[in-house]
Formats: C-alpha cells, structure tokens, sequence
C-alpha cells in the first residue's frame, strides 16, 4: 500500500497471476517410428501448443544437428537410424523436447524406385538402361519372394555389372555410388 504526502492511503488491491509452470506440448507427425526406403523424401510435421505462455520458438534437429527444411529426402542420409527431434520453447522460459526414431532401408522395391527416381532427375539418361536395371531388379525381388538369396544375389552381381558399365556414361557416378551402397546394403541382408 502506498500512502501519499497529506496521509491519504492507497485501497488494498488483489491481482491474480498466473504462473506458467507447464512446458509446450509437442507432437510429431511424420515422419513416425518406423521405417523409410532410401529414395523417398518425406515431410516434416509436428504442432506444438502452449495455451498460457504460448510457444515462443521451435526447432527441428535431425540426429543432432540442427535442421532448417521442411522435409527429409533420405537420400542425403545413411542407412541405418536416426533421430528426430523437436524443441519448443514457450515464453516463460520453459523447453519441451519430443524425438521420433526410424530407420533407412533399402529393399529391392525400393531399389527399384530409386533407379526410377535417378532416370527423373536425368542421372540415368537412358530409357533401355533404366528397362534392363528395372528388369533385374524385378527378377531379384522374385527370388527373394521364394526364399532363393543365392539365386537373387547372382541377378544383383549382374546389375552391378551393368552399373560399372555405365557410370559416367549414361548414369552418373553420384547415383551409381548410392546404387553400389544400397545394393550392398540389400545383398548383406539377404
């Protein structure tokens, strides 16, 4: 209470405040838990919600670092898992975090999609080229289908010949080296 210079005393007033003691809810969308072939190009998707403070900034890390896009082409990213998070911070100071983990994988049908999507983006620039890697690879997934991996990987060695054949030629040696990865990856699986 304040009291003036003539002896006049201030009412006693009451104010509520309300103390944000509860961070920002998080939750993340896609990608999910799971796991996602090395050609696709997924998005990034979460809402954060704070309804007292409300949400003063987010950010999205992927395995670590910070990440400034709105999606996540795998392509750029190894084989094997990774991290996503996202923080939210809300105008009180107060930070939550929310993670998804997921995996990168390769199958044929995948394999498959990606020498598809290489022929998109004119790193395979050769229709017949594209039909016989596509043919082979349709070949090897029926034998994987019956359980017959040695059969399947003798098919995939003549893929790779195809590939060494062609790279810097009509494929481009950036797409042959993540073909050679993924198919690696694939044979190692079988």
């Amino acid at each position: 209470r304040s009291i003036d210079y003539i002896g006049n005393v201030e009412t006693t007033k009451m104010e509520t405040i309300n103390l944000d003691k509860t961070p920002p809810i998080i939750s993340i969308t896609s990608p999910l838990f799971g796991k996602y072939e090395h050609y696709m190009i997924v998005g990034i998707k979460f809402v954060t919600y704070d309804d007292i403070s409300m949400v003063y900034r987010n950010a999205v890390y992927l395995d670590g670092r910070l990440y400034d896009f709105d999606q996540i082409d795998f392509l750029d990213l190894s084989l094997g898992l990774h991290t996503l998070r996202v923080e939210s911070e809300n105008y009180a100071g107060l930070v939550a975090t929310a993670l998804v983990d997921f995996e990168v994988t390769v199958t044929a049908t995948g394999l498959n999609s990606l020498i598809r999507r290489f022929y998109e983006t004119s790193e395979i620039d050769n229709v017949g080229i594209l039909n016989s890697l596509i043919q082979r690879l349709e070949a090897a997934q029926s034998k994987i289908e019956r359980n017959q991996s040695e059969a399947a990987k003798n098919i995939l060695a003549a893929f790779i010949d195809i590939l060494n054949a062609q790279s810097g030629k009509h494929i481009s040696t950036s797409a042959t080296h993540i073909i050679k990865l993924d198919l690696a990856y694939l044979m190692d699986s079988l």
